[in-house]
């Protein structure tokens, strides 16, 4: 923390990743990768946050990948390209139901290349908890280059104590790089 409202944090990450050149198509889980010969490297990198908190404001920056760490030799080079993404959320006064709902909207700054091409996306949606003990979320997302590909989004997530929560959620739309389930479970400290 930086006085009363600014907050800035680090992760410290060690990426590990490789590329093929030929042979087989399509996405490969890092356990199929060793048995196809891919020339893995591992690199270390930051990514960093800031937010600025004003009463029901908050306003936030991410970069990820700020060394933009590089992989493979002159034929399978390739690089993880920063990423950078600026977001707004409006807090309401919780009340005896609700803990109070949260509004918020966010884009990308940077383009990034992904296997369905070229992506900025930007997105909006909304988060209340029930009782402090269900949490409700919705929003959309499209992309700001290329096509559109807008995409819908509901999610859930039950808190079993104070500090553990299940989480759930479904994204449906134009965009087969987001679309599908999510499931995870979340411990608050």
């Amino acid at each position: 923390s930086i006085g009363e409202h600014f907050v800035v944090g680090s992760t410290l990450k060690l990426v590990r990743a490789g590329q093929m050149t030929e042979g087989r198509s399509g996405a490969v889980s890092i356990g199929d990768v060793h048995p196809l010969d891919v020339d893995l490297g591992t690199r270390a990198d930051l990514d960093l946050g800031a937010m600025a908190n004003f009463g029901h404001v908050r306003l936030g920056a991410t970069v990820r990948n700020l060394f933009e760490p590089a992989f493979g030799n002159e034929a399978t080079r390739f690089e993880l390209r920063r990423k950078a993404r600026v977001g707004v959320a409006v807090l309401t006064v919780p009340n005896s139901l609700m803990k109070g709902l949260i509004v918020s909207a966010d884009a990308d700054l940077t383009t990034t290349p992904t296997l369905f091409g070229e992506e900025r996306r930007v997105a909006a949606g909304a988060e209340t908890w029930v009782k402090g003990r269900l949490g409700l979320r919705a929003g959309v997302s499209a992309h700001s280059v290329g096509e559109r590909r807008p995409a819908g989004s509901v999610g859930l997530s039950l808190a079993v104590t104070r500090a553990l929560s299940v989480n759930g959620s479904r994204t449906v739309g134009h965009d087969d790089s987001v679309a599908g389930w999510g499931t995870s479970v979340s411990v608050a400290f």
